[in-house]
């Protein structure tokens, strides 16, 4: 059910395929290490994967531009939240539906201080919470048009200074547990 729209995603961008591939793996790693059930964590992973399904209605020019973007093209940029939740949500599909909040809410935080609509803590729900973790691990892991790849350990010291305020402490180290990546 979710091929026809993931193709659709991986078409505007070949990583952009590879990295919905690896976010939904992460998703599906952290929800696991949280206790989740088995289906519920499939759920989530492939779930997971259309979190940027919005992007397919950002230019081009703004998504592969290797240079900071300016304050308009960032707010342009944040759209992709809310045109993600349009193209999934109402299909009655009980994996689009949980897709839906998925990309409406990856990036939120912890703090409140998040897009689109500012929601804080258990307001942000877990599938959310999750695919934040997940999303941006894989981002700082990866060569992208405006940097190079973190290991993974630098990663992980990134996103602990970011536990309490962008991300849910219990869920970073969820991931970062299950990938070996204790503190220092």
């Amino acid at each position: 059910m979710l091929g026809p729209l993931l193709r659709a995603t991986a078409l505007a961008d070949l990583d952009s395929g590879r990295h919905v591939d690896r976010v939904g793996y992460y998703a599906g790693l952290t929800a696991h290490a949280l206790g989740v059930e088995d289906v519920r964590c499939g759920e989530l992973a492939s779930s997971s994967r259309l979190h940027d399904i919005g992007k397919l209605g950002i230019p081009d020019e703004i998504l592969l531009k290797p240079a900071e973007l300016s304050a308009g093209e960032r707010r342009l940029m944040e759209r992709h939240t809310e045109i993600g939740f349009r193209i999934l949500a109402g299909s009655g599909s009980h994996l689009l539906e949980l897709a839906a909040g998925i990309a409406l809410t990856h990036h939120e935080r912890f703090d409140g201080r998040g897009y689109p609509r500012g929601l804080a803590c258990e307001e942000i729900p877990m599938a959310g919470r999750i695919a934040a973790v997940a999303d941006v691990f894989d981002a700082l892991t990866t060569d992208r048009v405006y940097r190079s790849a973190l290991e993974p350990r630098e990663a992980a010291r990134l996103m602990r200074a970011g536990s309490g305020s962008q991300f849910d402490p219990a869920v970073l180290e969820a991931l970062l547990g299950a990938l070996r990546l204790e503190a220092d």
